[in-house]
């Protein structure tokens, strides 16, 4: 079976360099979607909500190239559009600048912005930066997946279960737990074992790590 390939989404109204982008970045084997104004993408990505896919619910890495100088509507001002409407969950941005526009992509970095390129740009560094850009993809994808599985397991549990959590994870015993919260040790001992069961996790340690990057992930792609 063909390995399915990485996708770059291309904002450029250059059309002879789009044209020369969309070349290279299929003979680099990446899909390449290009689009000539900022509205046109906007416009697909809502009319192909399915298939046309760029946040990072998406199966596979991908990331935008956007140049900052667009007709009507800004490359800037797509990007802000972009994350207020998404978050951290939108797809790795590369902004293609000139000179002039350095403050600009640096000032959208601060925003969340994955990268930018100065004008002209070596074909290696451009290569080099999509690539970086496709790795934070791969990782935010695998990271939404984790967090996504893992919260499906937590909706598992019922109240008390959720409350067993931290006092698990600080390594209190089923005697100081039951004592907490004014319940016989046995009622404790099922309660733990109901947790462990329905998170698929056999310790307090493991418990206690899966806790820890469930939180680190979590406010990774929401903050």
């Amino acid at each position: 079976m063909k390995k399915s390939k990485n996708t770059v989404y291309l904002i450029e109204d250059d059309d002879d360099l789009a044209k020369a982008l969309e070349t290279l970045l299929t003979e680099e084997n990446y899909n390449c979607f290009r689009y000539p104004t900022a509205e046109l993408f906007i416009e697909e990505s809502a009319k192909l909500k399915e298939s046309f896919n760029f946040q990072i619910n998406s199966a596979l890495p991908n990331c935008c190239l956007i140049d900052v100088r667009l007709p009507n509507m800004s490359g800037i001002n797509l990007f802000n559009k972009l994350i207020k409407q998404n978050g951290k969950k939108l797809s790795p941005v590369i902004f293609l600048t000139g000179h002039g526009d350095l403050q600009m992509a640096v000032d959208s970095l601060k925003k969340g912005a994955f990268d930018f390129l100065t004008k002209p740009y070596k074909t290696e560094d451009l290569l080099q930066t999509i690539q970086n850009g496709i790795e934070e993809s791969r990782l935010r994808i695998e990271q939404h997946q984790f967090v996504s599985a893992f919260e499906k397991k937590l909706n598992l549990l019922t109240s008390r279960e959720k409350e067993l959590i931290e006092p698990i994870i600080s390594g209190l015993s089923n005697k100081e737990i039951a004592a907490k919260f004014q319940n016989s040790i046995r009622t404790i001992e099922l309660h733990r074992a109901r947790v462990f069961e329905k998170l698929d996790l056999q310790s307090a340690v493991e418990l206690a790590k899966f806790i820890e990057r469930f939180n680190s992930f979590y406010a990774d792609l929401n903050n």
